[in-house]
């Protein structure tokens, strides 16, 4: 007969590896939680990298793909859902055609929290002092307004001048450069890009709106530009926090806000 545990035998509480355990699994529960919450999954960004690994390798299928060299961000927007992603696709159309026309640097394509931002700098569409476009403008501003006439959204086009002051025969000051720049553009939209004048206002700031200190020769060129602003039509359809929620859960990229929004 085997021998009888007795009572006494038996130590109070948890044995010692349990407790450690017990503790063990504790963390790493808490070490999931907070990856899982800290990590999000960018859809285009991964289908880019499993199209390069297509090309490089030969193992999975597609077509390599790569990002375009024009950086620009998908904060959440103020239209509803199917705004956003007639949005998208226009500025997916607009980032394709400044890259081939060679114009990063003169071109830059920006998607803020009020639409489309298509930044151009003067010395891509006008002679020094001049309102006139030029005529190697013409083909991009031409392929601007082939996309924006699919759209129905108001366009917004702002003249921007730097800080030195100006006298001529045509202009008095900054401010009435930078209101014939806009004027000029908005007008070739309306005549060449086929757009509806009710859809185009046009702005000119003069040198009040400054992207950089006006303090060198650089910054000063990159504060004389024309912005074209396609903006959201708000009061419509989701409210912000839902159109966000939404669009990503449908896989479109959008870098919102607190990771890269540029203009609140």
């Amino acid at each position: 007969m085997g021998k009888q545990i007795k009572e006494d035998d038996c130590p109070k509480g948890l044995p010692g590896w349990l407790a450690t355990f017990g503790d063990l699994m504790s963390l790493l529960l808490t070490f999931f939680v907070l990856l899982i919450s800290f990590s999000t999954v960018n859809v285009q960004q991964f289908n880019h990298a499993m199209g390069a690994l297509s090309g490089s390798l030969g193992v999975l299928s597609g077509e390599p793909q790569l990002s375009l060299p024009i950086r620009k961000s998908m904060p959440k927007t103020e239209g509803n859902l199917s705004q956003a992603e007639s949005m998208s696709k226009a500025s997916q159309e607009l980032e394709e055609a400044i890259e081939d026309a060679g114009l990063q640097g003169d071109v830059k394509l920006e998607e803020t929290s009020s639409g489309i931002t298509i930044r151009i700098s003067d010395k891509l569409f006008f002679n020094l002092a001049e309102s006139k476009l030029k005529p190697e403008a013409l083909p991009l501003l031409r392929k601007v307004g082939d996309v924006l006439s699919g759209l129905s959204n108001q366009i917004n086009i702002q003249g921007h001048t730097d800080n030195r002051p100006i006298n001529t025969e045509f202009f008095a000051s900054n401010w009435e450069l930078s209101g014939m720049r806009a004027l000029s553009v908005a007008r070739y939209l309306i005549q060449n890009g086929k757009i509806a004048p009710n859809r185009i206002s046009i702005t000119g700031y003069s040198e009040y709106r400054p992207l950089v200190p006006n303090d060198s020769e650089k910054n000063m060129n990159q504060n004389r530009r024309v912005e074209i602003h396609v903006l959201y039509e708000s009061g419509m359809g989701l409210r912000p926090t839902e159109l966000y929620k939404t669009i990503e859960d449908r896989g479109v990229l959008i870098e919102g806000i607190g990771r890269n929004l540029q203009n609140p």
